[in-house]
């Protein structure tokens, strides 16, 4: 499946940006590049000089879901390893067309800051809490000060995002518990007892509303003064529970009149106007615009489970938790409830809990399974692709009960049912540039094609991944190391997406010595090198434009070369004419007279001639034509020169 959503994503984008970024390397460039001229001529040796000293790599890496990535060592495209230590240039991927590396990082310093790095990836266990029946669980804006509580327990806060814990009040059936966006106020239900609150981040709690209520939720507006509880009667078939309100913070409570409904969550907007909330055994959600006194029942009759709402109240999200042998999917809606779209919709599920970001793109949502283990589902991309999850001892029967999120999404913490707590706070990533030190292959690439404009710059992008590339890390610990030969070893990352890349085909490609000295035959092609460093191989020799070692080929050849007449009188005229093939601009073709150069000039055209006056002997003509071109000895047997030549008629005398 990812596989061919990256296909599809960017099939389309990769031509583009291959066309972009030839444009790219190549405009302004043809007054810069050093063509190589070789006038090869008859027994003289000739000296080239070269002005490349960068290395590059070569081979290809390989990714399970994207293929091949290659690493080109020409001038059209590559990856320099440069004397700096820097590493600057393009790979290319059929998936998913450019992979740039350098050149990525924002600051001063060559650094850029993403912020936050692959949500809900790594989870850690809180095992000094224990196993126990937590209920529900809740955060502050921020995602550092946390609440949760235990049914026949007690109630636990945290002021470190969940590093430590401190047990609170005493042993009751709590079930519910909610805070303001500071954290500092605390309400908390308990199943046949009181509402408690706190003023003072979970220290201490005080009794509220003496009636004695089989509470099973509660939410609080960002402030903490609009709280809304539900009251859940004796459970299935027998009448229901209502919503009550308290408007000062917890002391006083009011039903409201929306009738008696299995309620199983409500969820409230920041200013306290804006309510969602869900009823179990069959119902329906329920929406409210007016801080609860009147409501609009949305969607179908189902199963549902938790909720939660933006702070504006435009963006919902809501979980059906099925009954024994039914389950459903995450609904989601951004019109505040009117409508509402499944997600998740792979299987069904026994939804428990959903969380989610501010601004909506961040979701984090659990199952509670009956007979079996379920994961930890995350999306950055709200709700579009999800990502399974798996903490430390994610084995068994895991019965996940509440799942809450910092306002960012970055920070996440979840409470099992008769297991443990597990928080998940990601690092800022920072992001640097490629750099090779010794043979370590560190910092960033970035795939380009998602990016704003395809140029790789942007922080925004359009295809819900954010593209980079890790050249080594941790946890675990990888990275790559290249050799001068090939066999480089261990792996790239690139997240969920491209997954592990391997590095096992890449090599560095050392320059060759810049002078080098070129002996050529009586046929005008190359046949011995000199003063070439033993990465280039006989018949090679080091291309100046790239810096690597490369063939020595025609690019222009010869195919006819013609004298007419082939026999002339003494001090007559030889026309000399010619046909050529494969011609490109960067070729140069020369003109000999015997050893002599009578010419040499750019192949304008495929057809040329030449005359030659006052011939008094036998002449032999030579035409070449010929470039430094790329490295491949396919075409080494392609002739780059012609010979012909210019008879004279015998002399003759009277005889008497």
């Amino acid at each position: 499946m990812q596989t061919t959503f990256i296909k599809d994503k960017f099939s389309l984008m990769k031509k583009i940006m291959k066309k972009n970024l030839s444009k790219l390397l190549f405009s302004g460039i043809s007054t810069s590049i050093i063509f190589v001229v070789i006038f090869v001529i008859f027994f003289q040796i000739n000296t080239v000089k070269g002005v490349g000293t960068a290395k590059s790599l070569t081979g290809y890496a390989w990714s399970d879901t994207i293929g091949w990535i290659a690493m080109s060592p020409d001038d059209s495209y590559g990856v320099k390893l440069n004397n700096d230590d820097t590493v600057t240039g393009y790979a290319w991927s059929e998936n998913i067309g450019w992979i740039k590396f350098g050149g990525l990082a924002g600051t001063a310093n060559n650094s850029l800051v993403l912020g936050g790095g692959d949500i809900g990836a790594n989870w850690i266990e809180r095992t000094s809490l224990g196993n126990k029946y937590w209920r529900s669980i809740t955060s502050s804006s921020d995602g550092i000060k946390l609440a949760a509580v235990v049914e026949g327990g007690q109630i636990y806060t945290s002021i470190d995002s969940g590093m430590t814990w401190t047990p609170r009040d005493s042993n009751r059936r709590w079930y519910s518990i909610t805070s303001s966006s500071d954290g500092i106020k605390l309400a908390a239900v308990v199943y046949s007892g009181q509402i408690y609150t706190s003023i003072d981040s979970g220290v201490t709690w005080t009794a509220q509303n003496s009636t004695i209520r089989k509470w099973s939720y509660i939410t609080s507006n960002s402030d903490g003064t609009k709280l809304f509880a539900l009251e859940q009667l004796n459970g299935e078939g027998s009448p229901y529970g209502q919503i009550y309100r308290s408007t000062d913070s917890g002391i006083t409570w009011n039903a409201i009149t929306v009738g008696n409904a299995y309620w199983s969550s409500i969820a409230s907007s920041a200013d306290g106007m804006k309510l969602v909330a869900t009823v179990y055994y069959g119902g329906r959600i329920y929406t409210s615009t007016d801080g609860g006194n009147n409501w609009t029942p949305r969607d179908s009759g189902r199963y549902w489970g938790g909720s939660v709402s933006s702070p504006d109240g435009t963006k919902l999200a809501a979980v059906v938790a099925g009954a024994y042998d039914s389950s459903g999917y995450i609904y989601i809606s951004t019109d505040s409830g009117v409508t509402w779209t499944p997600h998740m919709t792979d299987s069904s599920r026994n939804w428990s809990s959903v969380t989610m970001s501010s601004d909506g793109t961040k979701l984090a949502a659990v199952a509670y399974y009956y007979g079996g283990s379920e994961n930890i589902y995350t999306s950055s991309d709200s709700g579009a692709t999800w990502t399974a999850r798996t903490t430390p001892s994610n084995t068994g029967w895991n019965y996940w009960q509440s799942i809450v999120s910092s306002s960012d999404g970055k920070k996440l913490a979840v409470a099992k049912y008769g297991g443990q707590m597990y928080t998940s706070t990601p690092s800022d990533l920072t992001v640097t540039d490629a750099n090779l030190t010794g043979e370590n292959l560190t910092g960033w690439a970035r795939a380009c094609a998602g990016t704003i404009g395809g140029d790789c710059n942007s922080a925004t992008r359009t295809d819900g991944w954010d593209g980079w590339i890790s050249l080594s890390g941790s946890s675990p610990t990888y990275g790559v190391k290249l050799s001068n030969s090939q066999g480089s070893h261990n792996y790239a990352w690139g997240s969920d997406v491209v997954g592990w890349i391997n590095f096992g085909n890449v090599s560095i490609v050392n320059p060759c010595t810049p002078t080098y000295t070129c002996t050529p035959d009586n046929t005008g092609q190359i046949d011995s090198c000199t003063g070439l460093t033993a990465t280039c191989s006989t018949g090679q020799m080091c291309a100046p434009s790239s810096g690597i070692c490369t063939y020595l080929v025609s690019s222009g050849v010869v195919v006819d070369f013609l004298v007419s007449p082939n026999t002339i009188n003494k001090n007559g005229r030889c026309n000399l004419s010619w046909n050529l093939s494969r011609i490109d601009a960067s070729s140069t073709c020369a003109l000999y007279q015997g050893s002599t150069l009578i010419s040499s000039f750019p192949p304008s055209s495929v057809n040329g001639i030449y005359s030659d006056l006052n011939i008094q002997n036998e002449t032999t003509y030579k035409l070449t034509c010929g470039e430094m071109a790329t490295n491949d000895p396919a075409i080494l047997t392609s002739s780059s020169s012609k010979y012909t030549t210019c008879n004279i008629n015998p002399s003759s005398k009277e005889v008497n």
